[in-house]
């Protein structure tokens, strides 16, 4: 099953609002800009929050189900993050000791270059979208 056979009920468009959201903290961060179709949420209902899924104190089992998944996948990436901050770190210090620069711009297009491969083989997020994102974290790691 892929990914988008999953969504129904506006779930595909929650989740481009959300991917926008992220990209738009990403452009003000200086990241790249990135274009996403969905804007805004629209709330189920078509525009009454009160009667959205979100709004009701139960909220049904697949949409549950999705949100755990990605409580899982959050975890995940947390974990990675810190991984490849603890990587870049390493890096870092190697680069010091030898008495390299810090910042190397090729090595950075070729992630974005893979990251690109990637877009191109799997998920709802474009190139743009995955740039703006590894923007950001390339980013956070040159600054933590």
């Amino acid at each position: 099953m892929q990914v988008t056979d999953a969504f129904t009920n506006g779930e595909a468009e929650r989740l481009g609002a959300r991917i926008a959201d992220g990209a738009a903290h990403a452009v003000a961060a200086g990241a790249p800009q990135a274009t996403c179709p969905a804007a805004a949420p629209v709330p189920a209902s078509g525009g009454d929050v009160a009667a959205d899924v979100d709004a009701l104190d139960e909220v049904p089992e697949d949409i549950r189900r999705h949100r755990a998944r990605i409580d899982e996948l959050d975890a995940q990436i947390a974990r990675l993050l810190n991984e490849r901050c603890a990587h870049s770190h390493a890096i870092r210090s190697l680069k010091r000791r030898e008495g390299l620069g810090l910042f190397d711009a090729r090595r950075e297009e070729q992630i974005y270059e893979r990251v690109g491969a990637e877009a191109g083989t799997e998920g709802p997020l474009a190139f743009e979208h995955l740039r703006a994102i590894y923007a950001t974290i390339l980013r956070v790691m040159r600054e933590s």
